[in-house]
This record gives structure tokens, sequence and C-alpha cells, in this order.
């Protein structure tokens, strides 16, 4: 199976290290690729070379990666960022396209809002993980619409996250609870090893 992981990076915390970690074990059986707005994090990219995993970036020359603002100044931003916003989308897709994946899963509403609205994909099914609590705040009407007419699996971390998604409206056949992708031999291994000085 071919399968294309795609996110908007910029730190390798605690959700993208579990990402991470989930496409490699991913890899051992798949092919993987994975696609990120702008490559700009180094420890996220070296990551993914050290473990041999092919890695894409979809606008590295990218002037601002971040909108900013608030209220008006916001919105303003986001006007004037528009267009390599819709630059950014049409290198993915092209990108997307051209590996031409069995599967493409997400884990944030932004990536899910560039590739689930693409008509150019639109009949390659996609998975989105949930990593977080899944709020009401956090599932908003624009993700549920999404989640229910686009997403062909959604991935939920806890059966409490999977639970709340199907209170949120997400139909109850799509939602999966996968637990954590923690290898715990490679933890017991690092337990076993004398602390850092």
């Amino acid at each position: 199976m071919r399968l294309a992981y795609f996110d908007f990076n910029n730190n390798f915390g605690g959700a993208p290290q579990s990402m991470a970690h989930l496409v490699q074990r991913l890899a051992a059986r798949h092919e993987v690729r994975v696609f990120d707005a702008y490559g700009r994090c180094a420890p996220y990219r070296a990551f993914f070379d050290s473990a041999g995993i092919p890695f894409e970036v979809a606008l590295p020359d990218a002037r601002r990666r971040f909108i900013g603002g608030k209220g008006l100044g916001r919105w303003v931003a986001l006007l004037r960022q528009l267009p390599e916003l819709l630059r950014l989308r049409r290198c993915l897709i092209a990108r997307l396209t051209a590996y031409d994946p069995d599967l493409i899963w997400v884990m944030n509403e932004k990536s899910l809002t560039f590739v689930g609205t693409s008509r150019k994909l639109r009949t390659t099914p996609i998975a989105h993980f949930v990593q977080g609590w899944a709020t009401p705040d956090q599932v908003n009407w624009r993700l549920r619409k999404l989640l229910r007419r686009r997403v062909a699996a959604v991935l939920a971390v806890s059966a409490a996250t999977a639970e709340r998604l199907r209170q949120a409206g997400v139909p109850s056949g799509k939602v999966y609870a996968i637990g954590s992708t923690v290898d715990f031999d490679a933890v017991r291994a690092r337990a076993a090893q004398p602390p850092d000085p």
C-alpha cells in the first residue's frame, strides 16, 4: 500500500513525534512518503532522513508560515497571505497527485482542508488522526462536515476521543480508537541505560 502523510509542521514536539513514529512503523510494511508544507523544522526532517523515509516539501520558498494577528488584523493578514496559501495548495496537490497514494492521512483541520477539498484528490481515501480530546471547540462545524463527507476513517488516540467524535456527529462506522504508537521495546531499552549526565 502506498501511503502519504501530510502536515504543516513547525516543531518536533509530542504530537509530531507520535506521528513520526507511526510513519516509521507503517514504513516497515508499506511504502510511505511524508509531505510537509514548508520543510522548516530541521529535527522533524532529520528524523525521516535518518529512517530513510522519503520527505517532500510542498513550498520550500514560502515567505510566511504563520498568518498571525488578532481580530480584524488576522483577516487582513490572511488576505495578504492568500496568494501564497493558494500556491502552496497547488504545489502540494501536484506532488500528491504525482505520488498517487492509496491513502492520505493528516492530523489537523488545516491539513485536512488542503487535501480534503481538492477535486484532483477526490477519489483518494483520507484518514484523519485525532490526537486531542475532540472537545466541541476543537471539532467545529467545518471539521465535522469534512469528517462526515470526505474522510474515509477517523483514527482517535483513545476510546474517550473516539466517543467524543461520535457525540459530535461523526458517523460511528468511520471512527476507530487505535491507541498510542509508543514502541515499548525502545522505551524499555532506553530505561535500562544510565541516566544522562
